[in-house]
């Protein structure tokens, strides 16, 4: 009974030894070692959760009359139409919301006969 005695006792103050240690080094290193106020980041940029779509849109269309048999369908004498398209680039968030809408460098034609006159 002697010998659990003396084994719990020093047990005890050996714990108790260690804990006041590990103590007095979380005091003594929070005065010790300074903590700066801001952390640089070394994280990038995030980039939003953005879906892009292309879309053509009308910009405009003319009527050319064209009284050369030359060029028209048929040699019948009409008109064309020629409607202008301008590509624009539309950014969605997440949700489905339209954020930007830009436009691109890509332009298109069509040229369709509009009949007799």
């Amino acid at each position: 009974m002697k010998n659990w005695k003396n084994i719990l006792m020093q047990t005890s103050l050996g714990t108790a030894v260690a804990i006041n240690l590990m103590l007095g080094a979380l005091i003594l290193g929070r005065n010790v070692v300074p903590a700066e106020e801001a952390v640089p980041s070394i994280g990038g940029t995030a980039q939003p959760d953005l879906r892009v779509e292309y879309v053509m849109e009308l910009a405009g269309s003319e009527t050319v009359s064209d009284t050369s048999a030359g060029d028209t369908p048929q040699g019948k004498k009409g008109s064309w139409v020629v409607e202008h398209y301008k590509e624009y680039e539309y950014r969605f968030d997440k949700n489905g919301r339209l954020i930007d809408k830009r436009p691109t460098s890509k332009e298109t034609h069509i040229r369709y006969w509009n009949g007799n006159h």
